[in-house]
């Protein structure tokens, strides 16, 4: 899964923190935990899951004279290029209504059907006036098409069935709390289950809009043009791969790092903008078909497999290695890890020739019982910056 954009900027920020052409190969190895001890601490290098591209590696090779392509066949060794269109259906928001914002050529109609409304061209004065429009669930299979004007919503229209708006492909604003924002396409209240109240919002769009809403907010978009490029072609393949290969109902991606961050119209650059249009439909394939081209911030200089035969592990001399070391108490192993404390020793075992990367931690108790947990597990438990760590300098 993508990266949050919050951890590449942690990382902008601890540039006081040591940077090294590549890691050593980390061996699996014990600690013992001295009695008494009140905390152990972790020491890792990198950000994120550690799979396919490295977006500060790609930076640092696209700046040694890389070009995209070269990136791009470093980090998903045996992909080929492809091209892709078409739309992307992304969920926004899950919320009691779909509401957006009055604008020129606005208009709404239900799904698979042609009927349809103009809501700038009404014969209703209020309506015409309205500042904001709202679709909203009747029953499972009717909806309601509301407008607000002086502080009240009115109803203009019911219908059977579930409603949408457009503006002619141009940006629409969406009032959803948190989740606001303004988007190109399609705006759709699509129902989550045959009984339920509320509507999933989902955002239609193009997937060249798509990946322009995307880049800005997984890269930033003044880095390298190259490495720039090379991550548009990831974002854009990675939407492919989940369009075709994951079946999602009525829509084909999140709009988090469950698939990858995506803000809209209201987050796109000019700097990323040109490197989407500068790879207008352009993606990775292998054996003929869309890619599963995961990125992650930084790997810590070695790349992790991850069952693709594009995704492998080694060595990558172009991530700057971002080390890190974070402290854990032994009360928190006492609360979650209770049947092996106090602890004897910590055993780290690693993926072969992935650095680094942790596949197992075992706790060993003073009373001789054992607790095995994976290494994603264990990270996501300790909030570790990556699955690359030891606890050993």
């Amino acid at each position: 899964m993508p990266f949050v954009r919050q951890a590449l900027r942690a990382l902008a920020l601890g540039a006081g923190l040591t940077v090294a052409v590549a890691t050593p190969s980390y061996a699996d190895s014990t600690v013992n935990v001295p009695a008494g001890a009140t905390s152990v601490t972790v020491y890792g290098e990198g950000s994120g899951h550690g799979h396919g591209l490295s977006q500060y590696g790609a930076n640092a090779a696209a700046k040694r004279g890389l070009s995209t392509s070269q990136i791009l066949g470093h980090y998903y060794p045996g992909t080929r290029a492809g091209a892709a269109g078409g739309q992307v259906r992304v969920l926004l928001s899950t919320r009691p209504a779909l509401i957006v914002g009055t604008r020129s050529g606005l208009t709404a109609n239900v799904v698979g059907s042609p009927r349809r409304w103009r809501l700038t061209h009404l014969r209703s004065r209020a309506a015409r006036t309205a500042t904001r429009w709202r679709a909203t669930a009747v029953s499972p299979t009717r909806s309601r098409l509301s407008y607000r004007k002086g502080g009240h919503w009115r109803t203009y229209a019911v219908a059977t069935g579930q409603l949408q708006f457009n503006a002619r492909g141009l940006p629409i604003r969406l009032y959803a709390g948190h989740d606001s924002g303004t988007f190109r396409g399609v705006l759709r209240a699509a129902s989550p289950s045959a009984t339920s109240a509320d509507r999933d919002i989902v955002n239609v769009v193009p997937l060249e809009a798509y990946v322009k809403g995307v880049v800005p907010n997984e890269m930033p978009a003044l880095w390298a043009p190259a490495a720039v490029r090379a991550q548009a072609i990831a974002a854009r393949t990675y939407a492919v791969h989940e369009r075709t290969t994951v079946h999602r109902g009525y829509f084909d991606v999140f709009k988090d790092t469950r698939s990858q961050v995506y803000r809209g119209y209201g987050s796109e650059q000019r700097a990323s903008t040109r490197a989407v249009d500068a790879t207008r439909r352009q993606i990775r394939t292998y054996a003929g078909r869309p890619a599963f081209t995961q990125f992650t911030a930084s790997n810590g200089g070695y790349m992790l497999a991850n069952g693709a035969p594009y995704l492998v592990s080694g060595r990558d001399g172009y991530d700057p290695v971002n080390a890190w070391s974070k402290t854990i108490p032994m009360s928190a192993f006492q609360a979650r890890f209770g049947s092996t404390y106090p602890l004897r020793s910590i055993t780290v075992r690693t993926y072969p020739g992935a650095g680094g990367w942790v596949e197992t931690v075992t706790l060993t108790g003073t009373n001789g019982k054992t607790n095995s947990i994976g290494g994603v597990a264990f990270r996501a438990w300790a909030g570790l910056k990556s699955g690359s760590f030891r606890f050993t300098r």
